[in-house]
């Protein structure tokens, strides 16, 4: 097996940090240490035997990293507010400094980084991945803690709101996150035996379930007077929600009135016929959307040559089908299209085939 240590000095933590890689190959896999542990435990603890086929295969490359817990919330000599301090330095070494160096040391900038820990491990895979899901996309957590409250001794301050995970996830709006978010994979484990507390991993999952709640939401506008409109404007902005909504606009008309009423939020275009499209204004769009009897190559050269989004709601009306109604066969039909994104009914079965769908709302 190819193996290689290494280490540097970083300011943020001041102190030399290791990483112990495995393998020559494969989607990176970032493994943080349980509560005192430090890059060497995952070998030590027999896993990287455990691993190896799938390592020298080349389906996957282990980065260990070592952690800061006894020097933040395990050290009870510190002030809490340190603690918490230590923390957030903690967070930004991964961000900033493990991150690129996997990104570099995989050749392969972007590349998405799964993280994986047990017990206190867990609290950084997953603290990580929810913080930065632009860098970290899959997270498989192991019988972690994600509420740390008591290691504050009752003290609370920003460093600390940032990194407790069932605090920040249960306010997060960011339109950014929420769109990162959406593109990753989570996945909680705990176990049922008589030294296990599942409460944590429960609280936290009703926490990311609640937050479902709060993805990006489009809203298919049936109606083009002023007053339904500023009402509707009025109600997002209310919600804060401006960055989370996808406003579908069926007439030219009502798009520019959208942007004589500053709307922040980004729309779609949904002209009765394709035709129809060139009347609307460019200002705000992100995609045009064709029913599926519509979806032709000249109809969807026309969406790409503005360098907008080719968006289907599902359903061919000359059979008189329901909108959002579509076979499994139909929905790869228009994946091998390069279409974007489908209004559909079946969300199960866009989940199925894996495709990015949006679910058509009543």
């Amino acid at each position: 097996m190819h193996r290689e240590y290494h280490h540097w000095y970083t300011g943020r933590l001041g102190r030399e940090m290791g990483i112990q890689v495995y393998g020559h190959y494969g989607m990176p896999l970032v493994v943080f240490p349980t509560s005192g542990g430090d890059e060497n435990e995952y070998e030590g603890q027999g896993m990287i035997a455990a691993l190896a086929h799938h390592i020298d295969g080349g389906r996957v490359k282990i980065y260990c990293v070592n952690s800061m817990n006894n020097e933040s919330w395990y050290d009870k000599q510190a002030h809490p507010r340190h603690r918490s301090y230590v923390q957030s330095m903690y967070d930004a070494y991964l961000a900033f400094e493990v991150a690129p160096f996997i990104q570099g040391h995989t050749r392969t900038p972007g590349i998405p980084i799964t993280t994986s820990g047990s017990s206190f491990g867990a609290y950084h895979a997953a603290n990580t991945l929810l913080k930065h899901p632009d860098l970290f996309r899959r997270c498989l957590a192991l019988s972690g803690v994600y509420d740390i409250r008591r290691f504050m001794n009752g003290d609370y301050d920003d460093n600390f709101y940032f990194n407790n995970p069932v605090d920040y996830m249960a306010s997060l709006n960011d339109g950014y996150y929420l769109q990162h978010l959406q593109q990753c994979d989570i996945h909680l484990a705990t176990g049922t035996g008589p030294y296990e507390d599942c409460g944590p991993t429960y609280r936290l999952s009703e926490v990311l379930a609640f937050l479902r709640g709060r993805a990006p939401l489009m809203l298919d506008v049936k109606i083009d007077d002023d007053e339904g409109r500023a009402a509707i404007m009025r109600e997002v902005d209310g919600a804060a929600m401006s960055e989370q909504v996808i406003y579908g606009v069926r007439s030219a008309r009502h798009a520019q009135a959208l942007i004589a009423g500053a709307a922040r939020f980004a729309r779609l275009a949904m002209p009765a016929k394709p035709s129809a499209l060139d009347a609307f204004p460019q200002e705000g769009l992100i995609g045009a959307r064709l029913w599926e009897d519509q979806v032709e190559d000249a109809s969807i050269t026309a969406i790409r040559r503005r360098g907008l989004e080719v968006w289907v709601t599902a359903g061919v009306r000359s059979c008189s089908e329901a909108p959002g109604y579509i076979t499994a066969e139909r929905l790869a039909a228009l994946a091998r299209r390069g279409v974007d994104a489908v209004l559909l009914n079946d969300v199960g079965l866009a989940a199925a085939l894996g495709h990015r769908v949006t679910q058509e709302r009543p």
